[in-house]
């Protein structure tokens, strides 16, 4: 089952996270296929990180938007690049996840301020695909 996971750079309640991977594992029989990005912080992190913790390096596909080194332990593609495509490179990688990975669902770790994730989640409902929002809500 292949699934796609979109959320908060500054995500910070990592247990959500893994907790939401566990479920979605479970249901699919322990062959969960995750595509998620490269930010190395909150719900990008949390997740490649639970990738590694499950020992699903094979089912995983990190879309990168062309920043940093890449994640040596999992596989990763270019998806965008923040040299040539500015601040549309997030948006850019977001939309080729949904479009070359055909995930059966999302999962989108949201926060108000998370306009990347929000409009990730938004181009997936616009292409049939099931969304499952989990939100973190905004500090006072």
């Amino acid at each position: 089952m292949r699934i796609v996971v979109t959320g908060f750079r500054y995500w910070r309640n990592r247990d959500r996270i893994w907790s939401a991977l566990a479920d979605w594992d479970w249901i699919s029989g322990h062959r969960l296929a995750v595509a998620v990005g490269d930010c190395e912080t909150g719900a990008d992190l949390f997740t490649r990180q639970w990738v590694r913790h499950a020992g699903r390096q094979d089912l995983c596909q990190v879309f990168r938007a062309g920043r940093g080194d890449p994640d040596d332990q999992l596989p990763n593609m270019v998806a965008s690049s923040w040299d040539r495509d500015g601040k549309f490179a997030g948006p850019k990688r977001n939309q080729a996840m949904i479009d070359m990975w055909h995930p059966l669902v999302v999962l989108a770790f949201l926060h108000p301020d998370s306009k990347g994730a929000k409009g990730c989640a938004e181009y997936a409902r616009l292409k049939g695909i099931q969304v499952i929002d989990f939100w973190e809500p905004k500090e006072s």
